[in-house]
């Protein structure tokens, strides 16, 4: 009986903590620069739109997990192609100064379409990739959120290169 106790006041002191913890959820847009060099010409543009769901783990530290819907140009064989994929990232985010903040994670990507300069589409060995990713950003008060990242992959899926994402996201709840 006394153990049971015990038990019904810790999930209520948990229930209460996860009570107090902030969520966020919105929505989120921006750029994909691959091929990055001095030479501007040569950069791809692309785009990624989505949402996102951040939760505060403490008042320095909180984890973020987004769902997008990225455009990416790749050489492929020597042919330039357009990716389609989703991309899972889940992310800590350090907050040293608010608004400040560094972040880190990994990435999940699920390729939908390959398409070459002929607009064919071309076989995929193998849809799934996995990259690693840092970045800074700065969370404004009026809920806007702006990020920079570089993402690595880890494996070597010859249709993945390196990439920087320029974000801009805002809080919708």
């Amino acid at each position: 009986m006394i153990k049971g106790g015990i038990v019904i006041v810790v999930l209520l002191l948990l229930a209460a903590e996860l009570y107090a913890q902030k969520s966020n959820v919105g929505v989120k847009g921006g750029i994909n620069l691959q091929e990055f060099n001095l030479n501007l010409s040569d950069i791809s543009h692309n785009y990624h739109v989505g949402v996102f769901a951040k939760y505060d783990l403490t008042k320095k530290v909180s984890m973020q997990l987004e769902g997008l819907y990225a455009l990416q140009a790749q050489t492929h064989l020597e042919e330039k192609c357009q990716l389609t994929e989703i991309q899972v990232p889940v992310l800590v985010k350090y907050y040293p100064l608010k608004p400040f903040y560094v972040q880190a994670g990994a990435q999940g990507n699920r390729m939908l379409s390959v398409m070459n300069s002929s607009k064919e589409k071309l076989p995929i060995d193998n849809p799934y990739t996995f990259a690693g990713l840092v970045g800074v950003g700065m969370c404004l008060p009026s809920g806007f959120d702006l990020s920079f990242r570089y993402l690595h992959p880890i494996d070597d899926a010859a249709l993945h290169s390196s990439q920087f994402q320029l974000s801009i996201g805002f809080d919708i709840y």
